[in-house]
This record gives structure tokens, C-alpha cells and sequence, in this order.
């Protein structure tokens, strides 16, 4: 309990030093970011690349429903002004990919990202080989982009090489999806067991989950390799799926369900985390240059961000275009059209099937 204290002290006292950032008046650049404050990431980031830059940043809120009508908004009222940045989420990137939104990723010029990992949570004193029998269910919270651990999970619990009507009854047999919970509500109840399994970004494994009591990783998804387009280790060391399905069935997963998986798996987490802004901006070569400077190893900028962050790579400017790119050569039609299928069926979302986003 006192750690779960201190855990809350902390989650309090973060908020209050990063909340006095948003509110900057008469900067030289706008982020748009389509969540609720504060955004970690992007606090973290300006707060090392300004020294750099030596430009000041305003971080502007535009929550919604799923963190979609900030970019639509961002997308049809201000990628045309110099002075306006976008931040984006991997929830964001799948959006792009599944369902009828305004906006088109691939028509903003990035600046830069980072390869990310989700990283997936459990508790010590939870039977998840019982679950699986079907004896239980596994228990969490909705929160954008928790979809493809869903789907990892349901590959973990029932195997592979189903059909995905076998797939669909067993995720329906044994998984419970609780609505409406705020992030720290989230992080309460599954340090009380209310929920047994917690899920997000890095950030949050390092400087709080790690501190409670009764839980551990239990896997990280995995980078995108950026030479062979395939699923690669963490480079923290954490455990990955591959390596947990493995151990659980005795050889990788395989099979259509596993590709639909990897595919929107990919598309979240590679853009995870994304600073954008027009096409035809006279401040890219500067923005781009200065945030490469930021992000160079050995750096004080770099292990500042490192340390808040996680050591995972970074993409800079034409960098995000050729990754984003090869995720594209990747996106086969049967594939998405498993994963459109599997989001309308297991979670209800309203998609559209986009042939332009089919490799050619």
C-alpha cells in the first residue's frame, strides 16, 4: 500500500511540473495533441529539443472521442500554417489505416518518431493458464490503441491456425473489456486486482507500474525492423510476445490471425509517436535538423530523454517517410480486410476497407 502511495504522490506531483508547459502563450510552434493533458512524450521531447532549437513550443489539447477529432481538426484547420506541429498515436495511426477519418498520415511532412514497444502488464497472483482452459477471464480497461494486445492475448490463450470465428468465440468466452476508466482509475484498479491485466507505453513501465506490488511484465511486443519489416526484440531486454508464445506452445505463431495481428501491431507502434506538420513548411530542414542534433547518442539531450523514455530508436524526417513506406509494402489486402473483419466483430468499430493503403 505504501507504494501504491507513493505511486500516486508521484502520478500527482508529474502532472502539476508538466501541466505549466501547455499553457505557453506567443510561442514559435503549436503541437497540436488530440488527448486529454498531459502527454508525457511530447513534454519530454520539447523540453530537451528547445535547448537545441532555441525556439520556444506551445503544447495545445484537443481531446475526443478516441483522440480522433483533434487530428481532424488539425487536418482541415492548420497543417497549412508554418507554425503548426501535430503530435499523433499509434490509436491514431490504426485509425488511418481502418476507419473513415478526415485525415491521411501520408500527406504531412514527419518530423520525427520513435520505435516503440507497447509494453503489456500482469499480476503475480492471477492463473492465466486457467483463463486460457476457460476457467476465468482475463479483465482490462478500454483505452486507444489496446486492440492489438487484445489480439495478441487471444492468440496466447487459443493458439493458432483457427478460424477466425474460433478465435472470435474464444476472445468472447474469456476476456472482459471495462469503459469509461480514466488512466490513473486503470493503474488503481489493477494494482488492487481489479483488473489483471495493464497495458501501455514505456514510459510508464520504468517510472511507475514497475513499483507495484503483485505485478510484473509479462511481455513487450516488440520493435519493427526496419531492414526486414518483421517483428524484432526489445531493445531493453524485456521478454516479447514471440518469446512468451513460444514458450506457452513450443514454436512462434503462425497462420492468418498472427499476420492480422502483426500488420495493425506494426502500424501502432511504429507510429507510436509522431511529430508532423505540412507539407511545404519552410521550417522542416530546421525543425528536422535541430531534432536530429537533440536526439544524437551520447548526448545529454538524448540520455535525458532515454532515461524518461526508454532506449528505442529514432526516425527523423525522410527516416519516418521510408519506414512508413515499407510498413505500405507490407499492408496485403487479405490482411486487412482479417483485420477490418476482426475489429467490426470483436470490438465493434464502424471501418472502412481503403484499397489505396494495399501494396501495389
Amino acid at each position: 500500500m505504501n507504494k501504491l502511495k507513493s505511486f500516486l504522490a508521484i502520478c500527482t506531483m508529474t502532472f502539476s511540473l508538466f501541466a505549466t508547459t501547455s499553457i505557453a502563450t506567443a510561442a514559435d510552434f503549436t503541437i497540436t495533441i488530440p488527448t486529454k493533458p498531459t502527454n508525457i512524450w511530447t513534454e519530454t521531447l520539447t523540453r530537451e529539443w528547445k535547448t537545441i532549437i532555441k525556439k520556444s513550443f506551445a503544447l495545445k489539447y484537443h481531446p475526443g472521442a478516441r483522440h480522433i477529432p483533434g487530428v481532424n481538426m488539425w487536418h482541415n484547420e492548420l497543417q497549412g500554417k508554418d507554425d503548426s506541429l501535430l503530435f499523433t498515436h499509434g490509436g491514431n495511426a490504426m485509425a488511418h489505416l481502418l476507419e473513415p477519418v478526415d485525415y491521411d498520415l501520408r500527406k504531412y511532412a514527419p518530423i520525427g518518431a520513435q520505435n516503440l514497444a507497447i509494453i503489456v502488464m500482469k499480476r503475480t497472483d492471477v492463473d492465466y493458464d486457467a483463463i486460457a482452459d476457460g476457467k476465468g477471464k482475463l479483465i482490462t480497461s478500454y483505452n486507444p490503441g489496446v486492440e492489438p494486445d487484445l489480439m495478441a492475448l487471444t492468440l496466447l490463450f487459443c493458439g493458432d491456425n483457427k478460424s477466425f470465428d474460433e478465435y472470435l468465440k474464444c476472445y468472447n468466452d474469456r476476456f472482459v473489456l471495462v469503459r469509461a476508466m480514466k488512466g490513473s482509475e486503470r493503474t488503481l484498479a489493477f494494482a488492487r486486482g481489479e483488473l489483471n491485466m495493464l497495458r501501455g507505453n514505456p514510459t510508464n513501465y520504468a517510472k511507475n507500474w514497475i513499483n507495484l506490488e503483485n505485478v510484473e511484465l509479462w511481455f513487450s511486443h516488440g520493435v519493427f525492423d526496419m531492414d526486414t519489416g518483421k517483428i524484432k526484440e526489445d531493445p531493453n531486454g524485456y521478454r516479447t510476445f514471440n518469446d512468451v508464445y513460444k514458450e506457452k506452445h513450443g514454436a512462434l505463431p503462425s497462420g492468418r490471425f498472427y499476420n492480422a495481428y502483426a500488420l495493425i501491431k506494426n502500424y501502432r507502434d511504429l507510429l507510436q509517436k509522431i511529430i508532423w506538420t505540412g507539407v511545404g513548411n519552410p521550417n522542416i530542414e530546421e525543425l528536422t535538423t535541430t531534432l536530429a542534433t537533440t536526439l544524437e547518442k551520447g548526448t545529454v539531450t538524448r540520455t535525458n530523454i532515454e532515461t524518461r523514455m526508454g532506449k528505442y530508436d529514432w526516425l527523423v524526417g525522410d527516416e519516418v517517410t521510408t519506414a512508413f513506406a515499407k510498413l505500405q509494402e507490407q499492408t496485403d489486402e487479405q490482411t486487412l480486410k482479417d483485420v477490418i473483419w476482426w475489429y467490426e466483430n470483436a470490438y465493434g468499430f464502424k471501418t472502412k476497407f481503403k484499397a489505396d493503403m494495399v501494396a501495389k
